[in-house]
């Protein structure tokens, strides 16, 4: 049995190495958004394939997170439920490999 020359590179998750950067006024009305960060990774890496802003209580999101209902776009026009909580946004990447998430800064807490 002949042996191959060839090798396969197996496929590095996508790792971010450079987070995301969340910004606009943390006020009722005000839309927010973030950048997709710096990732690596083998294989082609897709990043921004997801999206999802999440709130919590806190602003080290160490208690009460929880992902908002329908946004899961780069920008979220915030609401009145949002004030008084935290806000940040996690950003999806995907190569042949797995799925990678990279967490922006906190926005927060949200003024009426």
């Amino acid at each position: 049995m002949k042996t191959s020359i060839y090798r396969r590179t197996k496929a590095v998750i996508p790792t971010n190495t450079v987070a995301p950067v969340a910004s606009g006024v943390a006020q009722d009305g005000q839309t927010v958004s973030t950048t997709n960060g710096t990732w690596t990774g083998t294989a082609t890496v897709t990043v921004g394939t997801g999206y999802q802003w999440q709130t919590a209580t806190n602003a080290g999101f160490t208690t009460a997170v929880l992902d908002l209902g329908g946004a899961t776009a780069s920008t979220y026009r915030l609401t009145a439920a949002e004030i008084g909580l935290y806000v940040r946004c996690v950003v999806q990447a995907v190569n042949v490999a797995a799925v990678g998430l990279g967490y922006s800064n906190v926005l927060g807490a949200v003024i009426a």
